[in-house]
């Protein structure tokens, strides 16, 4: 029904029903009820859920088989323009973003991963297909990120990777609302979205005996990345130091042709075996 965010309340369901969907199934932004008058056609969370315990439930259910390109969530992606723009992803994205995981963050199961976001921005539906397919955790805090309560629910939950954003992490730093809570259970950390700031990743570092901070920047287009730090390597604060598993760098002269080709190393891409 609303959006939380910063001690403010913004409505969301208003703006759902300017779309004029079929049917909106609600969720409260707090407590157990709505705190907003549905349309005759839209139900809360509450009653979808009822309905749904009411109804026979089958122990198998068979899989449906679409083409590899079959459009599978919409994403909003602004970018430096500002402007929104629609970014299908296909049933192939799920299996990207989860091989980047794997190979760059060292996402495996027995890991508990954690990233502040939502589903329309790209880290949503990173965080969750990777953890599906991976066989990872996923462990989910519901409020601001930005106070000691999300910094004690990484503790408690034990979690291994935490994803963050830059700005983030200078305001647990400024706020110092972090201090006392144990967070050595988190192997790596990971970041993206803004220009890192070397001492304040140092200082997220030292809470988990300066673990490295993995720097990630791709393209929601590209359900992950294109440049990554990885595990495998030595890691400088606010760098990157690969490109992501599945791209490769070349560099092109004022023509747009590639420039020194022999010189220029390109990675091949790798495919996981299933």
């Amino acid at each position: 029904d609303f959006i939380l965010r910063g001690g403010r309340k913004f409505s969301l369901y208003s703006r759902v029903v300017e779309a004029d969907p079929f049917k909106a199934i609600v969720l409260p932004a707090s407590g157990n009820s709505v705190g907003i008058e549905l349309r005759k056609q839209d139900v809360s969370w509450k009653e979808f859920l009822s309905i749904a315990n009411q109804r026979p439930r089958s122990n198998h259910y068979s899989p449906v088989y679409r083409p590899i390109d079959s459009t599978i969530n919409i994403l909003f992606s602004s970018g430096t323009t500002g402007e929104p723009k629609a970014i299908p992803w296909t049933q192939l994205s799920p299996i990207r973003c989860s091989a980047d995981g794997w190979a760059h963050n060292d996402i495996r199961a027995g890991d508990v991963y954690c990233w502040p976001t939502n589903l329309g921005w790209v880290m949503g539906p990173v965080v969750l297909f990777t953890c599906f397919l991976n066989g990872a955790t996923l462990a989910l805090y519901h409020g601001s990120p930005s106070g000691r309560g999300f910094g004690k629910f990484i503790q408690d939950a034990g979690v291994t990777v935490l994803g963050t954003v830059p700005s983030l992490v200078k305001t647990w730093k400024s706020s110092n609302c972090l201090e006392g809570l144990d967070w050595t259970k988190i192997k790596c950390f990971a970041t993206t979205g803004e220009a890192s700031n070397v001492d304040d990743d140092l200082w997220l570092s030292s809470k988990s005996y300066y673990k490295p901070v993995l720097e990630c920047c791709g393209g929601t287009e590209l359900s992950s990345a294109y440049i990554q730090g990885s595990l495998l390597q030595p890691q400088a604060f606010g760098t990157f130091s690969t490109a992501a598993m599945t791209a490769g760098f070349v560099i092109l002269d004022e023509h747009g042709h590639p420039y020194m080709t022999k010189l220029v190393l390109v990675k091949w891409v790798y495919f996981l075996s299933t």
